[in-house]
């Protein structure tokens, strides 16, 4: 990985954290929760936490390892037709 993504990792992963910090601490005080805010808005931010879990769970997974897209093994196409001489 870069080091220009180093920062941009660390902040997905600091978001994260809460998020998921939060997500355990709606899941925790459900029974408080839940007649607090009503049926429809605890599911709503239910579900708002889960969807953002997930895309910067994501996210910050796509920042490590190994990149999608590689181009070093392919060989070098050219944007015209015409043939190269490389015989001169």
């Amino acid at each position: 990985m870069d080091k220009r993504f180093d920062k941009l990792s660390s902040w997905l992963f600091f978001e994260l954290l809460l998020t998921v910090g939060g997500f355990g601490l709606l899941l925790y005080n459900y029974e408080t929760y839940r007649p607090m805010y009503g049926n429809a808005t605890f599911y709503l931010i239910l579900c708002i936490l889960i969807a953002r879990t997930i895309f910067l769970g994501r996210a910050f997974a796509s920042l490590g390892g190994e990149p999608t897209v590689s181009t070093e093994d392919e060989p070098e196409v050219s944007d015209d037709s015409a043939p190269f001489d490389y015989t001169v």
